[in-house]
C-alpha cells in the first residue's frame, strides 16, 4: 500500500460521533462492494491512526491502495455526497514512510448465553431447561473493542462490526474484504 485518502467525521452538536461512524461505513461499504471481484474481495485496505499500539475509534479512516489511480476509481465523492456536511475527505496522498504495520481484522464475539441455550436445544433435540442446565456457570465474554453500528441491508437486521486491531511485521500483499478488513494482510498505521 502506497497512497491513502483520509475521511474526517466533524464534530457536531446536534449528531452523535457514532451515528456518522454508521452513516459513513455503510456508504463505504457500498463503495468497495461496487468494486468487488467475482471473490468478494476488494483492493482497498482501511486503516485508522494509532498512537503508541493503541487503537480507539477516533474521527478519521483512511482509505489505502497501491496506485492513485485505484482512488481514484472508487470515486469516494459520489458515495459521500450526502455526508458532505459531516464529513472532510482529503486527497490523495503518500504514505508516510515512518509507520507501523498492523492488520485490522473484524471480530465476530460468540453468541449470547441465551442465544447460545436456544441454538444447543435446537440442535440437540433437548428442552429449553436441559440446553440451561449444559451452560450452567457459562460466563460471557466481555467484548471491550471499538465497533460501529451496522444496518445489514440484506436482512435489515442491526449488527455491531467489531474491529480488533494486532501488530503485525509480516507484510503480505492480498485482497481485502468489503468492510476493507483483513485478518492476514498488514497495512501502515500511523498516528496523525
Amino acid at each position: 500500500m502506497n497512497y491513502y485518502r483520509e475521511i474526517t467525521l466533524i464534530d457536531q452538536t446536534e449528531v452523535s460521533i457514532y451515528f456518522l461512524w454508521s452513516k459513513v461505513f455503510t456508504q463505504l461499504h457500498l463503495c468497495f462492494v461496487a468494486h468487488k471481484d467475482e471473490k468478494n474481495t476488494i483492493p482497498y485496505g482501511i486503516s485508522f491512526p494509532v498512537k503508541e499500539n493503541i487503537f480507539q475509534l477516533g474521527n478519521k479512516l483512511r482509505i489505502l491502495a497501491h496506485t492513485e489511480q485505484e482512488l481514484c476509481d472508487l470515486n469516494l465523492e459520489k458515495y459521500f455526497e450526502l455526508l458532505e456536511d459531516y464529513i472532510h475527505i482529503k486527497k490523495t496522498r503518500h504514505i508516510p514512510d515512518d509507520v507501523t504495520y498492523v492488520t485490522f481484522e473484524r471480530f465476530i464475539p460468540q453468541k449470547s448465553l441465551e442465544e447460545r441455550v436456544i441454538h444447543q436445544a435446537m440442535r440437540r433435540n433437548i428442552s429449553i431447561d436441559e440446553s440451561q442446565a449444559h451452560f450452567h456457570g457459562y460466563k460471557s465474554e466481555k467484548i471491550n473493542m471499538p465497533y460501529i453500528m451496522l444496518k445489514s441491508l440484506s436482512s435489515h437486521s442491526k449488527f455491531r462490526l467489531f474491529i480488533k486491531m494486532k501488530k503485525n511485521t509480516n507484510i503480505l500483499h492480498g485482497r481485502f474484504g468489503t468492510y476493507g478488513l483483513s485478518r492476514n494482510i498488514a497495512v501502515p498505521a500511523w498516528s496523525e
